[in-house]
């Protein structure tokens, strides 16, 4: 995905935009030369002809700032928004079709960087840059084609200054990229690091160390400052040095045009046509050679969407599994800490308890088997075949796995537990049944609202919704990491017998406690050391 690209998507609405972008300097020419030719015929009392030329220049100037204004940047902020958006969508969909694994090597305060940041620098350095470019380059074009009206030397002048101040730009080009690089990690190091402040506040606030979020804060904000300014005097000093030509090349045109005029070859009026357009000339000219160095810098940002790692869905599709199989799995944490996994067998419809001390590997052991985790060695099989030759969307269809921390998203009860999937009225009943959560539906119903974070709800209430939003899905293999664990003993242990009196079902439960009376139901107890 680059910039062409999206312009390419986008064709229709480009067009349009263009011709917007080439109706102003159109008119901002022709209100230049109009001024060339109001002054010749006021010099030689022609009074009719000098009107219809400060009519036409009137009418110039009420295009071009109705123009320049109001309807095309209206419609220019309309197209960068649209395709903003759907490069937003782009990279969202990308990431939806990463691993676990992948997505997990950066932070989410990461992926918010590429949604906000990056996409800021798109619309503002990438697209309208282009589009400025544009209407800077057609403005060139038009004020040199004005010059050949009044002599031909200006434009061969205009052209040969013009393309040298088009060519400056690119020996900055690379370092822009570089500095546009770094700016762009240090605001996602940046973002991170102020959404983790701000989750501490809490504990800072207990603690009476308020004044230690300003203290990290500070440290955060001078690292993405120092990345700020660099790349704003990497800018500065291309801006400067193009500007400083640009002032030169105009003041060179200024005297090649009082050359001309004290040999008779034009008329005084061309003095200020010519003037106003060797400005308009190299000024875009300077503009559209600025922001080529602006777009390119984009690249990085384009380059660092295409490092995001679609997990291909390819491999044997699994309906039913009937047996999961670990050998001798191992699984390394970034600390380095390792959990080794003795060989274990998972039988369908069987009911598993999961035991052991905290920090053995029991909720590991169930990451792993959904898929969350990639053993650093050995393989985890699924009815006798390597993970790694099954298709993974086949495998999350027949596995849920439900956390005693669930994520649940601002939106209605039924939206949380179904996922905007298509789920039989019968079957979503049963899950809320078993997932002890109908009295609270009774009296809540489905379309209430939940909070973004779930502030409104309690512990057990975000266990519930989780166990249920698993249940609902039907799945063969169900594994129950604590989900009781914020739940009353009574209404826990009600749940767990619903659960495990599914015949059909595959359950691996992780629990600290062990109620007597859902123990019958257990086929085997499994002990992590």
């Amino acid at each position: 995905m680059i910039m062409w690209q999206i312009i390419k998507k986008f064709k229709r609405l480009n067009i349009l935009l263009l011709l917007g972008l080439l109706i102003q300097p159109l008119a901002q020419t022709l209100a230049s030369v109009t001024i060339s030719q109001s002054i010749n015929a006021l010099a030689g009392h022609h009074v009719a002809t000098y009107l219809f030329y400060v009519i036409l220049n009137l009418i110039a100037w009420v295009v071009l700032l109705y123009c320049g204004y109001y309807f095309v940047p209206k419609f220019e902020e309309k197209v960068v928004q649209i395709q903003s958006n759907y490069i937003r969508n782009q990279v969202m969909n990308r990431l939806s079709q990463t691993d676990f694994h992948q997505f997990h090597q950066k932070s989410s305060d990461v992926y918010v960087s590429y949604f906000t940041n990056d996409i800021n620098r798109i619309q503002q350095e990438g697209m309208s840059a282009l589009y400025s470019t544009i209407n800077a380059t057609a403005l060139a074009i038009f004020s040199g084609l004005a010059l050949i009206y009044f002599d031909w030397r200006l434009l061969v002048y205009a052209i040969v200054f013009g393309a040298f101040l088009t060519w400056l730009p690119r020996l900055f080009a690379k370092r822009m990229q570089t500095v546009t690089q770094k700016q762009s990690a240090a605001n996602e190091t940046y973002t991170g690091r102020l959404a983790d402040i701000l989750a501490g506040f809490d504990t800072f606030k207990q603690f009476n160390r308020s004044s230690l979020m300003v203290d990290k804060m500070q440290s955060t904000q001078d690292k993405v400052m120092a990345q700020n300014i660099a790349y704003t005097k990497q800018r500065g000093a291309m801006q400067a040095n193009i500007s400083m030509v640009n002032v030169l090349t105009q003041v060179g045109m200024s005297l090649l045009s009082a050359i001309l005029f004290f040999n008779h070859d034009i008329k005084i009026g061309a003095l200020f046509s010519v003037g106003t357009l060797s400005g308009l000339l190299f000024s875009s000219a300077a503009t559209a050679a600025a922001s080529y160095a602006q777009i390119a810098g984009t690249k990085a940002i384009f380059q660092k969407y295409q490092t995001i790692i679609v997990a291909p869905n390819q491999g044997h599709s699994i309906k039913t599994i009937k047996k999961i199989t670990l050998q001798d799995v191992v699984v390394r944490f970034k600390n380095d800490d390792t959990i080794h996994f003795p060989p274990l067998t998972f039988l369908a419809n069987q009911k598993y308890m999961i035991v052991g001390p905290s920090g053995s590997g029991k909720s590991t052991l169930l990451r792993v088997i959904a898929g969350q985790l990639v053993p650093e060695h050995g393989h985890v099989l699924y009815n006798d075949r390597p993970e790694e030759l099954i298709d993974n969307q086949s495998l999350r269809q027949g596995i849920v796995f439900v956390t005693q921390t669930p994520y649940l998203f601002s939106g209605t009860l039924k939206e949380n537990i179904t996922l905007d999937r298509n789920i039989p009225e019968a079957q979503l009943r049963q899950a809320i049944k078993q997932s002890g959560l109908s009295e609270f539906i009774s009296e809540k119903g489905l379309d209430c609202q939940i909070k973004s974070g779930a502030e409104n709800l309690s512990g057990g209430q975000k266990q519930r919704i989780a166990l249920a939003r698993g249940l609902a899905l039907n799945c063969q293999v169900i594994l129950l990491d604590e989900v009781s664990s914020a739940i009353d003993q009574q209404s826990a242990v009600a749940i767990e017998r619903e659960i495990l009196s599914m015949s059909n079902k595959t359950v691996l439960m992780i629990t600290h406690q062990q109620h007597a009376a859902v123990l019958p139901l257990i086929d085997k107890v499994v002990s992590i050391s």
